[in-house]
C-alpha cells in the first residue's frame, strides 16, 4: 500500500499589479481615487481589469492614465507592469565614485588653503539697512567659516560693540552659508540651532 502524499498548501492569492503598487504607496482605494479624481468603483475596475465597465475604451484609457499618474508609476514600474524586461538601474556618478574608493579628486586650485582657526578676511563693507534688537538689548550673530556674509557679521558686531550694544559673534569652523539648513545631517548645524534656541528663550523670557 502506498501512502498518499500530503497536499501542498495552496499559494496565497497574488494581488493584481495595480493593487500591489497602490499598497506599496500605503494608499486606500478611497485615497487613490481622490488623488486621481476617480470614483472608488472606477479604481476597483482598473485594479481588477474590468475595463468593460467604463463607457468606452477611451474613457478606460484616460482613467488608467490618470490612475497611473496619481500613483507616480515610473518607467521601470511601467515596464514591469506590462511584462517587459526591466534592466538594472545604471549606477549614478556618486555611486561609481564611492565604488571606486571615494578618492578625493578635488583640483589643487580648489582645495582649502586657509587654516580652520583663521577664517578668511573679507574687505567689502556690509550692506545693512536696519537692525532689530532683541528684548534684552543683546545681539547674536551666527556665521559659517566659509560665509559670504562673514564680513558683514564681523563688522556689524564691531560697530554694535562700539555703540555699547552687547553682541556675540559665533563663527563655526568649516561651515558655509546657511549651513543650518543641513541639520540634522551636519552635527554643527544641529548644535548651532540649539544654541540659537536657548538664546531666544533667554532673550524673550
Amino acid at each position: 500500500m502506498e501512502l498518499a502524499r500530503p497536499l501542498e498548501a495552496a499559494p496565497a492569492e497574488k494581488s493584481p499589479a495595480l493593487t500591489a503598487l497602490r499598497l506599496q504607496r500605503k494608499l486606500t482605494i478611497e485615497q487613490a481615487a481622490k488623488r486621481s479624481a476617480l470614483w472608488p468603483e472606477q479604481v476597483e475596475w482598473l485594479e481588477e481589469g474590468r475595463l468593460y465597465r467604463f463607457p468606452g475604451y477611451e474613457a478606460a484609457v484616460m482613467a488608467l492614465l490618470r490612475y497611473a499618474t496619481a500613483l507616480g508609476i515610473d518607467h521601470r514600474e511601467a515596464r514591469k507592469l506590462s511584462g517587459m524586461p526591466v534592466e538594472p538601474p545604471a549606477p549614478r556618478a556618486l555611486g561609481r565614485w564611492i565604488a571606486a574608493g571615494a578618492k578625493d579628486d578635488t583640483p589643487a586650485e580648489a582645495r582649502e588653503t586657509a587654516p580652520l582657526d583663521k577664517p578668511p578676511v573679507y574687505h567689502l563693507p556690509p550692506v545693512i539697512t536696519g537692525l532689530a534688537y532683541s528684548p534684552d538689548g543683546k545681539i547674536l550673530a551666527v556665521s559659517g567659516y566659509r560665509e559670504v556674509l562673514l564680513h558683514d557679521a564681523q563688522l556689524t558686531a564691531q560697530r554694535l560693540a562700539t555703540a555699547g550694544v552687547p553682541v556675540e559673534v559665533q563663527v563655526w569652523p568649516g561651515q558655509i552659508h546657511v549651513f543650518h539648513l543641513a541639520a540634522p545631517m551636519i552635527p554643527e548645524a544641529t548644535r548651532s540651532l540649539r544654541q540659537i534656541g536657548r538664546y531666544i528663550r533667554e532673550a524673550t523670557g
